[in-house]
């Protein structure tokens, strides 16, 4: 709840995006993560798409706290640093 007001949800949804595979295949298998930001209001591959920019704010630290997160995955409580 630190991006949004409310706790995130997850839905899940079919088809495909061409250049994912190639993209795995090029990065030795590493599972790919697309990552949506969307709102009723965006009109999502319309003519007149678009995004508000509080919501793509929020989309950027959202995905920062997941990075952290995952980077941090393994690794010894108040151990920092790359590693």
């Amino acid at each position: 709840m630190l991006c949004y007001a409310h706790p995130g949800v997850g839905t899940g949804v079919g088809g495909t995006i061409p250049f994912v595979e190639p993209f795995a295949r090029a990065f030795a298998g590493a599972p790919a993560l697309l990552l949506g930001v969307e709102d009723p209001d965006s009109h999502t591959h319309d003519v007149d798409e678009s995004l508000h920019l509080a919501d793509g704010r929020a989309a950027c630290l959202a995905e920062a706290c997941l990075f952290a997160e995952l980077a941090s995955v393994g690794r010894p409580t108040g151990a920092g640093g790359p590693r």
